[in-house]
């Protein structure tokens, strides 16, 4: 019996096809569901900061504000308790991590994995100090910080001096 290379190539390539589809069925599965939250943590809560978690929250269904650092704890409080009004409990979900104390930004951005989001809408004189610890954190966080970064204010170095 003669066999035609194009017969051979079209058996073979079905033989393979079919030998290969038994493995990919047997194969188990070993990865878990991805989670693609990406965690907020939220320093500052006054008028300007209301406006930029909003803006993050409506900008991703997979955004969630995890982690809360205002100087005022009312003010905290009433913020976290809008915004749940707004986006619901699966998107504020930050209960145990509000903190309202002036080293709370450390405590809120500790909270954070890497690829996480450190949202700073401090006043001016606040946010230099906190950028730099977001900056210098261990993990690889992303920042978005309100502008000015700094303040300089004229004439501080000959106060200083």
């Amino acid at each position: 019996m003669s066999v035609s290379r194009r017969s051979f190539i079209k058996s073979s390539g079905l033989a393979a096809a079919v030998a290969a589809v038994p493995s990919f069925a047997a194969t188990p599965r070993v990865h878990a569901g991805e989670d693609n939250t990406i965690k907020i943590a939220w320093i500052g809560c006054g008028g300007r900061g209301n406006g930029a978690i909003r803006q993050a929250l409506n900008a991703d269904p997979n955004t969630k504000v995890y982690a809360v650092a205002e100087a005022f704890e009312r003010r905290a409080t009433n913020s976290v308790q809008g915004l749940i009004e707004t986006h619901g409990e699966d998107r504020v979900d930050c209960e145990d991590r509000v903190f309202s104390d002036l080293d709370g930004y450390r405590h809120a951005i500790d909270c954070l994995d890497d690829g996480d989001v450190v949202v700073l809408t401090t006043p001016q004189g606040f946010r230099p100090i906190t950028f730099e610890y977001a900056a210098t954190h261990e993990k690889n966080l992303n920042i978005f910080a309100e502008k000015p970064l700094g303040v300089d204010i004229p004439g501080l170095k000959r106060l200083a001096a």
